[in-house]
């Protein structure tokens, strides 16, 4: 079935279940407000994409996930109901297009969810790049250290990156954006911070604030909500301060879809981050999209350890579940890549293999990318096609694009096929 006339099943599928669950919207409503997804999902043909494995899978069975989409379906229907996505990768998050593209797919699910921008680092002030939709403009000189270097060391939390200045005056002044002219809009923004890393002035004027030295946390409240943000240190005795990112929140029924993203980083680089374990609850993650491999099998062949892919894997897992024991978990097998350039990478397959068994552990699903790209060798006719770049890892933007138009597809067939199961069922929803 094509995506456009799914895409119609999907909005009748909706517009049947407020005929049917009397908690929920009525059918007028949802067809005067039919824009579950204003972001199109026209997915262009090519021949070298393998559509028919455009899906998510389920290792262990998918009974265990059902309670993650009755979580959606709350959010979608019902008030004050707030859903947690993570996305967490390496150089294909930090750039922010996937995450991004995906954070406006998840968001557009109903029309008037609320949207919250939620965790970010900000990376001008690391000099890298970052999400475009975030606008961030440097006080100061900053310098930093991310993960990803293995002769770098620092007490990183769950961005796995931050950012040092010992300037007099330093800060930042920041903008998010939900589209071009529309933003992000909060009434709490909390701080990772050491050292000296309070603000002096912050604004606008916080109505009130909250520190927490052990979780190196300040949290800043605010009566209305705000949209921009500007906040300044002023040091006198040469203390350093230290960030290692915020998150921008709301009080609103909604999706947030939080990022963790650092170039070059693999599991292992995410398992030197001493804090990472105890920042995730404040993420509180309702279901995470793992995509860390692509660093980890950028090796040859004979290098590569599945058993210790697995076992990091596991550990990351592990730290998730103890922030929250309901989470559950997608993971996005590897893009198709070349090694130095000129060697298909093999390792793909091993990184599919354990992804596999990691679900079937954790009743989690996969989403073959190496797959639905077209195996081995596909990501040079996605260069060609002007989707992937010429160092055959990255994507070029609509490649990026894509990339995440076809996950969300997937997801969306998904979630769609367990509303109608249900409804054919007569099961209610939210069970």
């Amino acid at each position: 079935m094509s995506s456009k006339y799914y895409w119609f099943g999907f909005a009748f599928t909706m517009i049947a279940i407020g005929a049917v669950v009397s908690s929920f919207r009525t059918c007028e409503d949802l067809v005067q407000e039919s824009c579950y997804d204003p972001i199109p999902l026209s997915i262009p043909k090519y021949d070298f994409i393998d559509y028919t494995q455009n899906k998510l899978t389920f290792p262990g069975g998918d009974s265990a996930f059902q309670a993650f989409f009755a979580q959606l379906d709350r959010v979608i229907f019902e008030p004050n109901q707030h859903l947690s996505i993570v996305h967490m990768g390496g150089s294909h998050v930090q750039a922010g297009v996937l995450s991004h593209r995906l954070r406006q797919h998840f968001q557009n699910l109903s029309c008037d969810l609320d949207h919250e921008r939620g965790l970010f680092f900000p990376f001008k002030l690391a000099k890298t790049n970052g999400p475009h939709h975030l606008k961030i403009n440097r006080i100061g000189d900053w310098t930093s250290t991310r993960c990803a270097h293995n002769r770098q060391y620092d007490d990183w939390g769950m961005t796995g990156i931050s950012v040092v200045s010992n300037s007099d005056t330093c800060g930042m002044d920041l903008i998010a954006y939900k589209s071009d002219s529309v933003r992000y809009t909060f009434n709490s923004l909390k701080l990772f911070h050491d050292g000296d890393a309070l603000p002096k002035m912050c604004y606008p004027l916080p109505d009130s604030l909250r520190t927490n030295e052990k979780e190196r946390l300040t949290q800043y409240f605010w009566n209305s909500y705000q949209d921009s943000l500007s906040l300044r240190i002023f040091s006198t005795d040469s203390t350093d301060c230290t960030i290692y990112g915020a998150i921008m929140e709301n009080d609103q029924r909604g999706i947030t879809y939080n990022a963790i993203g650092v170039n070059g980083a693999s599991t292992r680089s995410y398992l030197r981050c001493p804090k990472i374990g105890s920042d995730f609850k404040h993420l509180n993650a309702d279901l995470v999209i793992f995509g860390i491999g692509i660093n980890d099998a950028y090796m040859s062949t004979d290098r590569f350890d599945e058993e210790l892919f697995y076992s990091r894997y596991d550990s990351l897992a592990s730290f998730f579940i103890a922030a929250n024991p309901s989470t559950k978990f997608i993971w996005l097998t590897n893009n198709d890549s070349y090694y130095k350039k000129r060697y298909a990478n093999k390792n793909s397959f091993k990184v599919s293999k354990q992804m596999n068994l990691l679900a079937e552990k954790y009743q989690g699903a996969v989403w073959d990318l190496f797959g639905v790209m077209g195996g081995l060798g596909s990501v040079k006719q996605w260069q060609s096609a002007g989707l992937a770049k010429a160092d055959k890892i990255h994507f070029t933007e609509a490649g990026y694009e894509l990339s995440a138009d076809l996950f969300f597809d997937a997801f969306r067939q998904a979630y769609t096929q367990r509303i109608v199961d249900r409804i054919n069922e007569s099961i209610p929803l939210n069970q």
